[in-house]
């Protein structure tokens, strides 16, 4: 009999277990958020590809090296003073081709500098995607924390409802509570219970959205810490200039003017002379009928320097590089206004945040009010001394004043990861 019991105690725990929902850091859905993300995958492959791409040969700084061979049958009918004779020949060829570009207006070094500079804007193209993500990640995570415990606050809210109604109903069948007293009682409990219910499905909602941006099944359930650490963040203007050394879109606009200036001198080496030079390798024979080999084979061998310069192609050189230049403008002006962009939303994200640790001190003092308020209310309203409309405000009162500091809470921290990754200083 007690092996029996024994077994089933076992079997509830290891039910208990098998259901409990897993506690999940910040940081280890960052981690996890850096391997699974797919957007995050997506760039990391485009960067690589993008780095695949700087190499000497494919800014033509490497010669060029060609094959080629071919086995030509001809069979031609001659007529010569009416008499016809059948001629058949093969001709076979095999050669080897090098061309190399001695110079040409440093146009080579341009295009390698280019291929190196735009690997840089990917650089940091790329570590914006990633701080996009992970900022997704931590304001989701801070939203689970926030919507669960608005679950719980909805939920204390719920209780109290339901331990008037339940009162209000029991006075109500002994003859001591007015029919009014009990249908607001009813009413006030339904609408307690519908709230719930909504905060259940946004709760639920999060946490799917939390879970895509770890790559994994949508309904896996968890939990988050619900505790916060806030972190002693610089001054503003000490936020504005860590920005200007890191934040990755300020640092790709500036690469932006490098890659325009880099343009400009490509369109410059259009009004060079072009300096290549070539050698040719090859063995051919030729043979009676059909035959495609090269035993009685001839050798040959060419080399040489060849200079070109373009006179006149219909302006298409000054065009390019006035257009170059244009652009070149443009990316200044882009470049000022990344840089006004973003001490702009330093400074409005800095101010949110000072604003909700302000107003988080006001709002925890307002609580203790409100909760001394409701616990006199409460034993006034069993001794009968108050109305239920004073009973349901002071209850309202001090589940407005838990919503509020459990917003702020959970702001403050997604306003420090928001000026983190502004200052490029998130990861």
């Amino acid at each position: 009999m007690k092996k029996n019991k024994l077994i089933v105690l076992i079997l509830f725990l290891f039910a208990v277990l098998l259901n409990a929902q897993q506690k999940i850091t910040l940081e280890q859905s960052i981690e996890i958020a850096l391997k699974e993300n797919l957007d995050i995958q997506i760039v990391k492959n485009n960067n690589e590809s993008a780095k695949n791409s700087i190499h000497i040969g494919n800014a033509g700084l490497l010669p060029a090296v060609n094959f080629s061979a071919s086995s030509t049958y001809n069979d031609n009918e001659l007529n010569n003073a009416g008499i016809k004779t059948n001629q058949s020949y093969t001709s076979n060829y095999v050669g080897l081709n090098a061309t190399y570009t001695l110079f040409d207006g440093f146009g080579n070094i341009s295009a390698y500098n280019q291929l190196n500079t735009e690997g840089k804007i990917s650089d940091y193209q790329t570590q914006y995607t990633i701080e996009q993500n992970i900022l997704q990640v931590i304001n989701y995570y801070y939203e689970v924390a926030k919507l669960t415990d608005q679950l719980n606050i909805n939920n204390e809210l719920l209780q109290i409802s339901k331990e008037r109604l339940q009162r209000t109903s029991n006075k109500k069948d002994y003859g001591q509570a007015k029919s009014i007293d009990y249908l607001s009682a009813v009413v006030d409990f339904n609408q307690d219970s519908v709230l719930y219910i909504n905060s259940r499905t946004l709760l639920l909602q999060a946490k799917q959205n939390f879970n895509k941006l770890l790559n994994r099944e949508i309904d896996y359930d968890f939990e988050v810490d619900l505790d916060v650490l806030y972190k002693i963040l610089p001054i503003r203007d000490e936020i504005i200039n860590t920005a200007r050394e890191n934040n990755a879109l300020f640092k790709a606009s500036e690469k932006n003017v490098d890659l325009a200036e880099l343009n400009i001198k490509s369109a410059n080496s259009n009004f060079y002379p072009q300096l290549s030079v070539d050698a040719n390798y090859s063995l051919y024979n030729t043979q009676n009928e059909w035959d495609a080999n090269l035993n009685d084979r001839n050798r040959g061998f060419s080399a040489g320097l060849n200079l070109s310069y373009n006179i006149f192609n219909g302006f298409k050189n000054s065009i390019q590089k006035q257009n170059a230049e244009i652009e070149y403008k443009n990316a200044e002006l882009e470049k000022k206004n990344e840089l006004l962009s973003l001490v702009t939303e330093i400074s409005n994200t800095y101010q949110q945040y000072e604003d909700s640790k302000t107003s988080l001190k006001l709002e925890k003092n307002n609580l203790e009010s409100a909760e001394l308020s409701f616990s006199r209310s409460k034993e006034l309203y069993n001794l009968g001394q108050i109305t239920n409309t004073q009973f349901r405000e002071s209850q309202l009162n001090l589940i407005q004043a838990k919503s509020n500091i459990s917003s702020l809470k959970y702001s403050i921290k997604t306003y420090e990861a928001e000026l983190e990754s502004l200052a490029g200083i998130l990861l």
